[in-house]
């Protein structure tokens, strides 16, 4: 996560947009714990499934904690 925010804000210095959301997935440390990463891995894509615009090559999703990303 440090690398991609650290190449955001060098584009951010050369004028190109930059934005960071910060998510907090209530219990995802729960769905891990209980049914395996693959469980956990297929609430993540129907996250950025569900969000309003798929990621793009310069979008990246990076996990800050056990239930908390950066988007």
């Amino acid at each position: 996560m440090e690398a991609c925010l650290s190449r955001g804000l060098q584009r951010l210095r050369r004028g190109k947009p930059l934005a960071v959301a910060y998510l907090d997935l209530d219990r995802f440390k729960l769905i891990n714990d209980l049914y395996g990463h693959v469980a956990g891995d297929a609430v993540l894509q129907q996250v950025c499934e569900r969000a309003q615009e798929p990621l793009s090559p310069h979008m990246y999703l990076g996990r800050i904690g056990g239930d908390e990303f950066c988007w």
